[in-house]
């Protein structure tokens, strides 16, 4: 169940819209389902013919009047006030939440449509049952859209009845999607994935459109960055790459900038480093001249200072390993090990140490420094593809609980180390089976982690896990035409996108000892470009 949260200034507007036809004539026969006087029937404008917008004039007004009437006495106005003028903000007190089910969930009945509205009003605090003091609301239902999807709109007016004090409701964007999460196990709906607040910033369209200009003057942007791709994006997979391959501040910093990187860095009165941005030296700004900065945070949660800082503490307690056999010989009986704690974790649903999430933010160390050290070009650029891929996994949720990571994890990113320590991964020789037996090793442990994710509902995670389990793929099979290796022809990566498909699946949270029998991977090979 897909939920989104908008803010505005016209009830009256909002509500003309929901009861009409729609932008695009998408909406058919609205109906008023659930309100805050607990009959909606009362609200439901009169129909005066067959058609689906013949309402009766005097009752169609009435609803307006009535939806409206708390932001009239309060003297609200119904266009958001400019900089400058009296109650000039940007939050809007008309509130609109749309809740929709996507098609292969067929319909919900107006009762269960209702109960979940007043679930939501309930929650939120807008209009909570006990208190008859609380906002005005409508819920109104449309047929099924276009694409589909039975859905329904709540309209609410965020201003107290008894006081006529507007209301300000505390992260309602989270608690109305965990509402939904919840529904969803109730009635049995396609799981969708709950708000983590992991995702990475998204590009805007100027951003976009100037990656595209300098690609036609001939610049494709930093040597470890995807080609082409926007100036934020390259500025985050090259941090993101060079954090998990660095032991502390000095070599992170020392590590941009031998990349070209232009760094800047704030300190506190002691001469502390509290924070950083970074700017590719060719992204300038069109009026001043200038590089354009991106503070750690702007790029991704997980590369804000004090985070990266908590990583490299991390890397204080992993011991290493300098013999070159061993470093070679060692990680897949790693990530082997490693594997099979993240499937004990999945069995003990109820341990709160979560092992599996340091686990999972250790593992793209490991990619990055992977992608570092093999031989080739093609090659390189399947690992690459792998990490940046991996990128979303390996972030915790807003809320994770703090823990100490375990045994596993630090091993994890010992092995990293030891992989940065090389030159060259090269494929010859023993090395050459090294890198299939670590591809292979690498490829459980994502799908052990995807299924993970899954099981938590973290879906973003699991498919960007799934994702990156592809990218191994590819560097297997390339490996196995030269070295063939029937242990590899066993593994097969799932399709990205099956992951809601299984995680769909009621009654059980216990996980096989083994990975499902996977369809086998038909994309052809392609890495990225690297410049």
């Amino acid at each position: 169940m897909i939920d989104k949260i908008l803010r505005g200034w016209d009830a009256k507007g909002l509500v003309r819209y929901l009861m009409g036809a729609g932008n695009h004539n998408e909406h058919t026969r609205p109906t008023v389902i659930a309100a805050w006087q607990s009959d909606p029937g009362a609200l439901q404008p009169l129909r005066t013919g067959p058609g689906d917008f013949d309402f009766d004039p005097d009752s169609y007004v009435q609803l307006l009047e009535h939806i409206n009437e708390t932001a009239e006495a309060a003297g609200l106005p119904r266009r958001q006030p400019k900089p400058g003028e009296p109650g000039h903000t940007k939050h809007g007190y008309v509130w609109h939440c749309s809740l929709s089910l996507g098609a292969e969930d067929g319909e919900l009945t107006f009762t269960q449509w209702s109960e979940i509205a007043r679930d939501v009003m309930e929650r939120t605090g807008i209009a909570p049952a006990d208190d008859p003091g609380g906002c005005r609301w409508i819920a109104v239902h449309h047929g099924k859209s276009k694409e589909g999807n039975d859905h329904i709109h709540i309209a609410a007016v965020l201003v107290r009845q008894d006081s006529g004090r507007r209301f300000y409701p505390k992260d309602d964007f989270s608690k109305t999607r965990t509402i939904m999460r919840e529904w969803e196990d109730r009635l049995g709906l396609r799981v969708t994935a709950i708000n983590d607040a992991t995702a990475a910033p998204g590009t805007t369209r100027g951003e976009q459109e100037k990656a595209k200009s300098r690609a036609a003057e001939g610049y494709h942007g930093l040597a470890r960055g995807e080609s082409d791709a926007p100036a934020k994006v390259q500025l985050r997979q090259v941090v993101t790459e060079t954090a998990a391959v660095s032991n502390g501040p000095e070599e992170f910093l020392a590590g941009l900038r031998a990349q070209g990187i232009v760094v800047r860095l704030r300190r506190d009165e002691a001469g502390r480093i509290t924070g950083y941005a970074v700017a590719d030296p060719e992204d300038r700004d069109r009026r001043t001249g200038r590089p354009i900065f991106f503070g750690g945070r702007k790029l991704a949660p997980e590369l804000s200072w004090p985070k990266l800082e908590r990583g490299w503490a991390d890397v204080a307690t992993a011991h290493s390993v300098t013999d070159r056999a061993e470093v070679t010989a060692r990680p897949h009986q790693v990530v082997e090990s490693v594997a099979g704690t993240v499937r004990a974790a999945a069995a003990a649903v109820r341990d709160r140490t979560e092992p599996a999430e340091h686990i999972a933010r250790n593992l793209q160390p490991l990619l990055s420094a992977w992608a570092r050290v093999a031989e080739g070009a093609q090659t390189r650029g399947d690992l690459t593809r792998a990490s940046w891929d991996y990128d979303r996994a390996g972030r915790s949720p807003r809320n994770a609980p703090k823990t100490v990571a375990g045994e596993a994890a630090n091993a994890l990113r010992a092995s990293s180390r030891q992989l940065s320590m090389l030159g060259v991964l090269s494929g010859r020789g023993k090395q050459r089976d090294a890198g299939l037996e670590l591809a292979l090793a690498v490829s459980m442990l994502l799908l052990e982690l995807g299924a993970w994710y899954e099981q938590r509902h973290q879906l973003h995670h699991a498919d960007a896990a799934l994702s990156s389990a592809r990218s191994i793929a590819r560097f297997g099979e390339s490996t196995n035409a030269v070295a063939p290796s029937a242990r590899w022809k066993g593994v097969h990566v799932p399709d990205l996108g099956r992951a809601r498909d299984r995680a769909a699946v009621r009654g059980s949270t216990d996980r096989p000892t083994s990975p499902p029998p996977w369809v086998p991977r038909a994309t052809p090979r392609q890495g990225p470009t690297l410049r």
